[in-house]
């Protein structure tokens, strides 16, 4: 097979859960799950279908989804997405002790407020995470 069909609104949801997703890292049943797990409420006959999806067929979607993005970029935010992302998150970020896991909560948390932000913040790796945290922090130390 070296197909797959889906709606253009069914392909926008399946694109708008994996900007969160590191595509590299999630392996095709992982990102399996997740796809019917999220879609089951929104669009229930979406998730049965992704849910039903064969090894190849699913190896197929990941792929796609990977490629679509193209090569890694380095995102830089704007002052103003910074200040946003300061603003929402800053005294958070300066007492957390471990990082990286909150970036799902703050995607999603822009994912309504902001998509744009949520979308970039979604497409940095881990460490790119990291140093934009520590840079937020940097700033509140250095105070306005």
């Amino acid at each position: 097979m070296s197909y797959l069909r889906f709606s253009p609104p069914e392909h926008q949801a399946i694109c708008d859960i994996c900007l969160s997703l590191n595509l590299n890292r999630c392996r095709p049943q992982s990102l399996k799950r997740i796809l019917a797990a999220s879609l089951t409420d929104a669009l229930p006959e979406l998730a049965g279908r992704i849910a039903g999806l064969r090894q190849q067929e699913m190896q197929l979607l990941h792929d796609h989804l990977r490629d679509q993005r193209g090569p890694p970029k380095r995102e830089e935010l704007s002052a103003a997405e910074l200040s946003l992302f300061d603003a929402a998150f800053g005294g958070l970020l300066v007492q957390a002790r471990f990082l990286r896991p909150l970036k799902g909560t703050i995607v999603e948390h822009f994912r309504q407020h902001d998509p744009e932000l949520a979308a970039k913040l979604g497409r940095l790796s881990d460490e790119r995470f990291e140093a934009l945290c520590e840079q937020v922090k940097l700033l509140r130390d250095r105070g306005p």
